[in-house]
């Protein structure tokens, strides 16, 4: 994966006590600076867990999302959802149900830079539960990817093979994007090798090539219309190296 968090400013707990309304939750946030490479997808986790003695229902809006143009970003909670989708709730409108007494969840934010511009995204969320709307907590997030960066090197200082998707994530039959998704492979030196598609249960979706290449940069695409909306792994393997990378599908 491309995931590369250079950067952990803070590991805290934010812990809000008010006496006229009783705190159901906490929100535990893990990293709030990431850094990546171009084409990387930058993470943030956020772990929310249920204090009180009931179920509760945990809300999060995006209040503020300032990307490069040609980035995108989206909000996890029990599932994935599209990148307009600024507000989720573990509710069964989402296709969610509320915190049990004593449960934690995982929010996740998704930033995926493009192969190709270098930047600065600023992302601010509200967190709260529908029961108490008056507590609310605050995140705020950054993800950059320098102008420069150094590629990982090998034990034998070569440069490893990397992949990438773009646009990631990629909407299916939706009119954003056009054509088809694109991955894009940076070899090493020429080998035979394989690059198969998984879905998130580690099936094989799709073969997509599987024959020689040269070493540097090569552009695949495949049609994505007959696969389901969700998280795929795509891995390029030869007999030395291997790359993955992930790829969120949407409909």
């Amino acid at each position: 994966m491309f995931t590369n968090k250079k950067s952990v400013i803070f590991f805290f707990v934010i812990l809000l006590s008010a006496a006229s309304f009783p705190q159901d939750i906490t929100v535990t946030l893990h990293d709030t600076l990431v850094s990546g490479n171009p084409g990387s997808e930058m993470i943030f986790d956020v772990d929310v867990k249920n204090i009180s003695a009931g179920d509760v229902a945990v809300y999060v809006v995006r209040t503020r999302n300032e990307l490069p143009s040609t980035w995108q970003s989206a909000l996890c909670f029990d599932f994935c959802f599209a990148s307009f989708v600024d507000s989720i709730a573990t509710t069964p409108d989402f296709g969610s149900s509320p915190l049990t007494a004593g449960e934690t969840r995982r929010i996740q934010l998704h930033i995926f830079a493009d192969m190709v511009t270098p930047g600065t995204a600023y992302v601010d969320m509200k967190i709260g539960t529908l029961r108490n709307p008056d507590v609310i907590f605050p995140v705020r997030l950054r993800a950059i990817v320098p102008a420069t960066s150094v590629e990982k090197e090998d034990a034998g200082g070569k440069n490893r093979t990397s992949l990438s998707f773009y646009p990631n994530p990629y909407f299916i039959s939706s009119g954003v994007n056009s054509g088809s998704p694109k991955i894009f492979i940076e070899t090493s030196s020429a080998s035979f090798g394989t690059l198969t598609l998984y879905n998130i249960r580690g099936e094989a979706a799709a073969v997509i090539y599987e024959g020689y290449l040269e070493g540097g940069r090569h552009t695949f695409s495949f049609d994505a219309g007959s696969l389901a909306s969700g998280i795929y792994f795509c891995t390029y393997r030869t007999k030395t190296e291997s790359a993955t990378g992930k790829l969120l599908l949407m409909k």
